[in-house]
């Protein structure tokens, strides 16, 4: 069973990305927009993947890293240049244009 989580700020990211999700078999469980409701998420899920950008309203990809660290895996999508913030090394980077094929990969390696 996947546990996926999107959280992106905007709602146009959040939307392509779980279409692209679900076309592809990889409904996501919960569609949020902040960190908490992320970290929420994946606490009632029993852990999971949160896929998100690299900023969120309330945390970074960073902050929310920490604060699910052993709950969930944390797949960063973003600008190049924004992803070189995110600190911590246990958060998958992917940048901008992604690619499906990429998206997907990411997904099953973190699975």
């Amino acid at each position: 069973m996947n546990r996926i989580i999107v959280a992106f700020a905007n709602d146009k990211n959040r939307s392509r990305i779980s279409e692209v999700l679900e076309a592809s078999g990889y409904a996501p469980k919960k569609i949020c927009r902040t960190g908490k409701e992320a970290i929420r998420a994946a606490r009632s899920l029993g852990g999971g993947i949160i896929i998100c950008g690299c900023r969120l309203p309330d945390m970074t990809a960073d902050d929310l890293s920490y604060d699910i660290s052993g709950i969930a895996s944390v797949l960063a999508v973003g600008q190049p240049t924004m992803l070189e913030m995110c600190e911590n090394e246990s958060i998958y980077k992917l940048s901008v244009p992604l690619r499906k094929d990429k998206l997907l990969s990411a997904i099953n390696f973190l699975l």
